[in-house]
């Protein structure tokens, strides 16, 4: 065996060796206490639908929530492996640990060193981890997107046709994943259009000039769409195939349209494949694009992406401008890769403030990542001035290339520990979305599952007016028109997981009737509406947690019954 292992050492590239292994850190850095930070809001939303969805089998695609890849994977983790924040999230991890081995693919177009570089910069920028052990897609969407693009590369390296098909199912799935895939897709046109308007400047003065150019280009263009026009329509089927298998709603006991039902009733198949297409599509336009989501005042949104990207990974923002402009006019051969992810980092760095509907970190992610393409290159330039000072006996040069690496390496992977693993609550963190629970809460929680557990009756109840929901049943499948219900996030998420009995009164009489008829072992109230409760509760222990940033204080009380078995 160890032979062998040698053996297989010594026939691989060092570099992909070098790969892997950052590869494998990222995931360690990513799985590590996976589940230790209490759910935000919007993963408690999620990972309620998806558990409503397991124990119905009912689901249909909601813009609002995006694309169906996490509802569709997470639902087959928590049917085999149960539902909890770590198995809520390692699917986001393991996709997040893809991105740095995914700079293989970028070989023909980087050196080893500024694939290394890459490598890291994907493992250990501090968005991409905290994002990374987050159930949110935008992680995932960018890691299909960044393989989808190295998929292409080596199309266009190779002439291969299975990296046609390779990078069709990457791109389908940035589609189930989320609606901004096609603000990714138009900014790579985009990107590549300035690449050959670039092309068509320099050749302007030249002959045969650049309208033979640009003619001879199109004719290329038009000629090898013919040659590869059955691959090309079998990769549109694929792509097809893979949104419909994502896309198509799943209507359990219900019957009727649904891929579910196709097998036993074959003649619906048109209607789920419109469902799932058409109708998909039209929700997408009617959500993100004509209604409202996005009708927000534009500098604000700007200025707090723009700080988060510098706060978080203003080393990596740094090393792709002298990245870009070190290749770009530093050398004889300006490479397209390198002005392709600085162009697209920058396009997605003024988009995005205008395309998303709330102001959060996790959106600075679709910069990151194509900027970590240019800023590789920077880093690589630091690296071999280092290299050449050393073996030219320069020691001023060599030491301040060196304690720049270590400033940046160090600096970077700091801030990654922290805001990820020693800090991934407080408001200090520049990285935390401010629906985002405190840390205190785990203990609470337990008690909470131990009272569902062994409680014969009602198990938690919500009072006041900020938690009433008239009737608890229409919680039973998402979206719920009740708004006060979303107050409740992230806790529906674990009394779901819990199997907790619920319900809920602002009533005083009917709080009085509940308590002593159901003695429910769990009473939940915001901090200003339980005045009118605290004298019934002698026998609970009152703990109070803060359930976001700004000031939204709830109380649990908890019966000391189960305050003690579990504290």
């Amino acid at each position: 065996m160890k032979s062998q292992f040698s053996t297989f050492l010594s026939k691989t590239d060092h570099t992909l060796l070098a790969i892997i292994c950052i590869s494998f850190v990222s995931l360690l850095f990513r799985i590590i206490n996976l589940g230790s930070r209490v759910a935000h809001w919007d993963e408690g939303r999620v990972g309620y639908d998806i558990l409503r969805y397991v124990d119905t089998g009912i689901w249909q695609y909601r813009p609002i929530v995006h694309g169906p890849f996490l509802p569709q994977i997470n639902h087959y983790i928590f049917e085999f492996a149960g539902a909890n924040d770590f198995t809520a999230r390692i699917s986001v991890a393991i996709i997040g640990s893809l991105l740095p081995l995914a700079v293989w693919l970028y070989r023909d177009h980087l050196n080893n060193r500024e694939l290394i570089a890459l490598s890291l910069f994907l493992a250990l920028d501090p968005l991409l981890l905290y994002y990374s052990r987050f159930m949110r897609n935008d992680v995932i969407v960018a890691a299909f997107v960044f393989i989808f693009v190295g998929y292409c590369l080596r199309f266009l390296s190779t002439h291969k046709p299975q990296y046609l098909y390779y990078a069709s199912a990457f791109l389908a799935l940035a589609f189930t994943a989320k609606e901004n895939a096609l603000v990714y897709v138009a900014i790579l046109f985009a990107c590549t259009f300035l690449l050959f308007d670039h092309k068509l400047f320099l050749l302007r003065d030249k002959k045969p000039g650049w309208t033979v150019i640009l003619t001879d280009t199109l004719s290329r263009l038009s000629a090898s769409i013919w040659h590869w026009r059955r691959h090309l329509l079998l990769v549109t089927i694929e792509f097809i195939f893979i949104l419909f298998l994502f896309y198509s709603p799943r209507t359990g006991s219900l019957g009727g349209i649904g891929i579910d039902h196709i097998f036993s009733h074959p003649l619906i198949l048109p209607s789920v494949l419109s469902a799932a297409i058409i109708d998909s599509a039209s929700k997408l336009v009617a959500e993100w694009i004509l209604g409202p989501s996005t009708d927000h005042a534009y500098l604000p949104f700007l200025k707090h992406y723009l700080l988060s990207l510098l706060n978080a990974s203003g080393a990596l923002v740094l090393l792709s401008f002298i990245g870009f402009f070190s290749d770009r006019y530093g050398g004889k051969h300006p490479r397209n890769i390198v002005a392709l992810g600085f162009y697209w980092g920058i396009f997605s760095l003024f988009i995005y403030p205008l395309s998303i509907d709330i102001s959060s970190s996790w959106a600075v992610v679709h910069t990151v990542v194509p900027l970590a393409i240019p800023a590789a290159v920077g880093a690589a330039i630091i690296y071999d001035w280092a290299s050449e000072s050393l073996t030219s006996n320069d020691k001023i040069g060599a030491s301040l290339a060196i304690i720049l690496l270590l400033l940046i390496s160090l600096g970077t992977i700091g801030i990654s520990i922290s805001t990820s693993h020693v800090n991934s609550y407080d408001e200090s963190n520049f990285i935390v979305q401010y629906a985002q629970p405190d840390a205190n809460m785990h203990a609470t929680l337990q008690s909470i599952q131990m009272a569902s557990v062994s409680h014969s009756k009602l198990d938690v109840l919500f009072y006041g007016d900020y938690f009433l929901v008239e009737n608890e049943e229409d919680a039973y499948i998402l979206p719920l028109r009740d708004g006060e219900w979303y107050n409740r996030l992230p806790i529906p998420w674990y009394l779901e997981s819990y199997g907790s009995t619920v319900d809920s009164t602002a009533d005083i009489l009917s709080f009085e009737t509940i308590l002593e008829d159901q003695n429910p072992p769990v009473i939940i109230a915001r901090s200003n509406e339980i005045d009118e409760i605290q004298p019934f509760l002698s026998e609970y222990h009152q703990i109070e947690h803060e359930i976001r940033q700004f000031n939204v204080d709830i109380i649990f009380f908890i019966h000391e019954d189960y305050f003690i078995a579990k504290n």
